[in-house]
């Protein structure tokens, strides 16, 4: 009797097929061949300090599949710093002598950038399946989306190499703002990326690798959705009290005639306007 998956994952982009599904837990038995890859344990290095009391809970609300509400250390940073050098700019990562079957149609076979060509690839075609809502934030068109990922990319390098993590991100708060990323759009974006990550780094994701990453994800993440919370907050604050300066009424409405008045209520309006002042008029 075979074995039974929730669900099974296909991370071969040289087939004609490109369904992605997330692995699950599988219910093999030990002795099942397909079953000799052990499952990726959750492994901790030594935790920062605690996050503060309102990014936990924002992380709870929009990130709970990434439950880390420490802040990340130079030990961690070190670690993904590593990981994404040795997979997405030196390629030796799984998809480093594969041809991806990409969106942009180009042949990436023996590229130096191939596997950060598949990484994206992998990204997108998720998005795509599982989050298609998400697809306006990133446009249609291709170039732009060329665009934001070499943004994402660059974005992580210079976050991995700023002595002040938190500084860092808060300055991309207004790009995001820019594109429309929402708070709701953290999830998904993440188990995108994590996806596209495992599925293109072979065995250099590591359990050690896999904690660096997420642990960095929801740090940036924590201080990313209190500075993009608390600006849309005030700028919310801000577009009322305009509003309300263009609504509220001025001295000269007090002789003015409204426009959606009847006939009838502007005459008798003209007319007591004459009685009140008839050296105006």
């Amino acid at each position: 009797m075979g074995c039974v998956h929730s669900h099974h994952r296909s991370v071969a982009p040289d087939k004609a097929s490109t369904s992605i599904v997330p692995s699950e837990t599988s219910t093999c038995r030990p002795s099942d061949t397909s079953a000799s890859k052990p499952r990726l344990r959750r492994i901790r290095s030594k935790r920062g300090k605690k996050l503060p009391r309102d990014q936990i809970q924002l992380l709870k609300t929009y990130l709970p599949s990434v439950p880390y509400y420490f802040e990340s250390t130079a030990h961690h940073r070190e670690i993904a710093g590593a990981h994404w050098t040795e997979v997405y700019r030196q390629g030796n990562g799984s998809g480093s002598s594969k041809r991806s079957q990409n969106s942009w149609g180009r042949d990436t076979t023996n590229t130096q950038n191939s596997t950060l060509t598949l990484l994206y690839d992998m990204f997108y075609q998720y998005l795509e399946q599982y989050s298609p809502e998400l697809m306006p934030v990133f446009r249609a068109s291709m170039h732009v989306r060329s665009k934001v990922l070499v943004h994402i990319s660059a974005g992580m390098r210079s976050i991995l190499a700023a002595e002040n993590l938190a500084e860092k991100v808060q300055a991309l708060t207004k790009t995001h703002l820019q594109v429309g990323v929402k708070l709701v759009h953290y999830e998904p974006l993440a188990k995108a990326l994590f996806f596209a990550m495992e599925a293109t780094s072979g065995d250099q994701w590591t359990p050690l690798v896999a904690d660096a990453w997420r642990s960095l994800f929801a740090h940036c993440s924590a201080i990313l959705m209190v500075e993009q919370k608390r600006t849309q907050t005030q700028q919310t604050k801000s577009n009322r009290s305009k509003k309300n300066l263009t609504e509220s009424p001025s001295i000269g409405d007090l002789y003015t005639t409204p426009k959606n008045m009847s006939i009838r209520e502007r005459t008798n309006s003209r007319l007591q306007s004459l009685r009140l002042h008839p050296q105006q008029h």
